[in-house]
């Protein structure tokens, strides 16, 4: 097989993976084609890398479901919000790894689109320009899932975010919150004044995950944790954990 990675496709099918030779087709083509042969309806996963053709997008955007989208760090931003533009209406599923946004506004409205979850992972832990979520940027997003990976928010945002939907003041549809982060992450920073209460480690209990592809769903066993309670009373946990260089927040809503 050539080195030349670009004259073959790999196409991962159940689990069967064929290669095929491009051939000189343009990427829509392949795309036409591949559905064609596979007589698939819908896709898993499309996997964003490096400069894709915008080619492809108009033949993506017929399907009535791509399950999740991929967006690699070498995507350039204007495709970026070309390929929300287009498909957004066909994923529920977004995952980026993206070190930036310069264009806020653009970025804004990715966090408002109905998604099931939205994934941003940074790169670049090193670059102060890398991706900073406001309290603003908090409050709008409306995902049901929210995976932040090195993103940068401060500790008194995320409090206050807390605060709001204890007021029933956030997204309603939030039923998980992730944020992992290489820096210290202060517990009595993030509880300040959430009137949560400590559970015993000796309580367990189990949330299903649900922001998987083909909707797969993960249980994730809760073991003690902070509980706060919304007005509407609706109960959720946040758990704080310490790793060695690292430091993670999760917030389940019990729904």
């Amino acid at each position: 097989m050539s080195q030349n990675h670009t004259e073959f496709v790999v196409v991962f099918v159940d689990y069967y993976t064929p290669v095929w030779r491009i051939l000189g087709f343009s990427t829509a083509e392949l795309i036409h084609r591949i559905l064609d042969v596979t007589n698939c309806e819908s896709i898993q996963e499309v996997q964003f890398c490096e400069a894709v053709s915008f080619d492809a997008l108009p033949i993506l955007a017929t399907l009535p479901n791509i399950e999740q989208i991929l967006i690699s760090q070498d995507c350039s931003e204007g495709f970026v919000h070309k390929m929300f533009e287009m498909l957004s209406k066909v994923t529920s599923n977004i995952n980026m790894w993206q070190d930036r946004f310069a264009n806020l506004e653009q970025f804004q409205k990715v966090l408002m689109l109905n998604m099931n979850s939205i994934t941003i992972n940074v790169m670049n832990i090193r670059d102060p320009t890398r991706f900073r979520l406001s309290l603003d940027d908090l409050l709008i997003c409306n995902s049901v899932h929210l995976h932040l990976f090195e993103v940068m928010i401060s500790v008194k945002n995320l409090n206050r975010f807390f605060k709001l939907w204890k007021r029933n003041k956030s997204n309603p549809r939030l039923e998980h919150l992730k944020f992992m982060t290489s820096e210290e992450v202060s517990p009595d920073a993030l509880l300040k004044g959430l009137n949560a209460i400590e559970m015993p480690q000796t309580t367990t209990r189990t949330f299903r995950v649900s922001d998987y592809p083909n909707s797969r769903c993960q249980e994730k066993v809760v073991t003690g944790g902070m509980d706060v309670m919304r007005s509407d009373g609706t109960r959720a946990t946040l758990e704080i954990e310490a790793m060695p260089g690292a430091s993670a927040v999760e917030f389940f809503v019990w729904m």
